[in-house]
This record gives structure tokens, C-alpha cells and sequence, in this order.
């Protein structure tokens, strides 16, 4: 019987010891496919011995020179780099941007709906308009207890408002806890 590939290169490498390698040295002698196979071995290790390693200076100068290059290469700004940008994201982006604008345009149409405006005129006869936002309450009554003074005050309601109650209101209550107060 024969032994393996890796058994016959283990013994060309010198890695086999003792009685296994006077055994593979006895079957050699008798062997001719085997004697054949180490001979192939052999001279496959000589040709690899005489091939020289690659000569690798040229490549490295090559890339020491496009490295030098980089150096030199003046650098884009940020305001000038083009930025890769997919066409579908970009498409949203660009529709966003309408969505809000439009309904900025909208809110600011009808700023009437959510804000009520208070126009004090003191006596001397210059008016002062002063807009809260209607869910403020606290701010429109901080408002009118600055300008405590005798004066004509005009609360000016939203135009198209329809309101509904919800608990007790709380304008009823600060206007009569007001009344008490000398204006």
C-alpha cells in the first residue's frame, strides 16, 4: 500500500521521524509511482526556488508618485462639492419643501382663525393693537391689566368662529373677578 500526497511531502519537508521513515524510504526503493511522485515534488520546489520574488519598486514608486499627486491636488470647498443626492430622495425633499410651504401660505391666510386681536385706545387717541393667540387667555388678560388706565378697549373676536363650550369658561370668571377692580 502506498502512502498519501501530504505522508510523501511531509517526508520531502524532513517532518517524518523514526520507523515511519526508514518504512517510506524501503517502499521508494521498490515504488516507481512513488519515486515518480517525489521526483515531481522536487522539481516543482526547485522551479519555485528559482523564480525570483516580483520586483515591487516600480509599483511602489508609482503609487509614492500618485500619493505626492494627492497632496498637490488643491481641495474642493464645501460650498463647491457636488453632493450625490438619489433622484427619489431628492424628489421628496423638493415635494416637502411645497407641502410646507403651501401650508405656511395657508396658516398665514388665515391667521384671523387663531388669533384675536385687542385694540386699546387710550385718551390720547392713538389706537394700539395688541394679537394673542385665542388658546392664550393668560396673555390677552395680562395684556388688558397693563393697559388698566381709562380706556376704550375693543376685543376683536376671529371672523368665521364657531365656538362651543367646553367646562365653564374661564374669560367669564377673569372678566368678573376684573369688574371688582377700578379701571
Amino acid at each position: 500500500m502506498c502512502p498519501g500526497g501530504e505522508t510523501l511531502s511531509a517526508y520531502l519537508d524532513n517532518e517524518v521521524e523514526g520507523p515511519w521513515k526508514k518504512v517510506i524510504e524501503e517502499h521508494l526503493t521498490l515504488c516507481l509511482s512513488c519515486k515518480h511522485k517525489i521526483d515531481e515534488m522536487i522539481f516543482t520546489r526547485e522551479q519555485l526556488a528559482l523564480e525570483s520574488a516580483p520586483d515591487f519598486r516600480a509599483s511602489q514608486e508609482r503609487g509614492r508618485s500618485y500619493l505626492a499627486g494627492l497632496n498637490s491636488i488643491e481641495q474642493v470647498s464645501f460650498w463647491r462639492r457636488r453632493v450625490a443626492l438619489p433622484l427619489p430622495a431628492a424628489a421628496a425633499a423638493v415635494l416637502l419643501l411645497i407641502i410646507l410651504g403651501f401650508s405656511t401660505l395657508l396658516l398665514s391666510l388665515h391667521t384671523d382663525y387663531r388669533f384675536m386681536s385687542i385694540r386699546t385706545q387710550p385718551s390720547g387717541s392713538s389706537e394700539v393693537l395688541v394679537t394673542a393667540p385665542i388658546d392664550d387667555l393668560e396673555r390677552i388678560l395680562k395684556s388688558l391689566e397693563l393697559n388698566s388706565s381709562r380706556q376704550e378697549i375693543i376685543i376683536q373676536l376671529p371672523k368665521e368662529l364657531n365656538f362651543f363650550v367646553v367646562g365653564e369658561a374661564e374669560m367669564f370668571r377673569a372678566a368678573e373677578y376684573k369688574r371688582n377692580k377700578v379701571w
